[in-house]
């Protein structure tokens, strides 16, 4: 049987602080502390604020997921190096933890990184970049 993997997307700065939590899929809340990247950053501190970013788990495919650039408190961000984290864990599966910089400030930018056992290939890009 195939389970659908819980997923979490997070933003670090450049000093590896947690800025926000974009958004995280899940099922039972239970198995949250399964994607343990996410959960030992920010998960066990943002319960408050989870449910505003937490939707059901999703099936194989291709999805879009935007930062507007703020933080947890809704403030606009600085300039800067930050990190996008996409952490997945499935049942019965395997777990995948993947990161890329995007350059605030800078525009234009198209960073991909490759497929991992659980996520496929995921693109970031800001401004106009496709």
């Amino acid at each position: 049987m195939y389970y659908r993997p819980y997923v979490a997307i997070w933003v670090e700065n450049d000093q590896e602080e947690t800025v926000r939590t974009i958004e995280v899929w899940r099922k039972e809340p239970d198995w949250l502390k399964d994607m343990r990247r996410w959960w030992r950053k920010a998960g066990r501190y943002d319960q408050g604020e989870l449910d505003a970013v937490t939707g059901a788990t999703k099936r194989p495919g291709t999805y879009t997921v935007t930062w507007d650039g703020v933080d947890q408190k809704g403030q606009p961000v600085p300039a800067g190096t930050y990190y996008i984290n996409v952490e997945a864990a499935r049942e019965h599966g395997n777990r995948s933890w993947v990161r890329g910089a995007v350059e605030l400030g800078v525009a234009n930018q198209r960073i991909v990184i490759d497929p991992t056992e659980e996520l496929g290939e995921i693109i970031l890009s800001t401004g106009d970049a496709k």
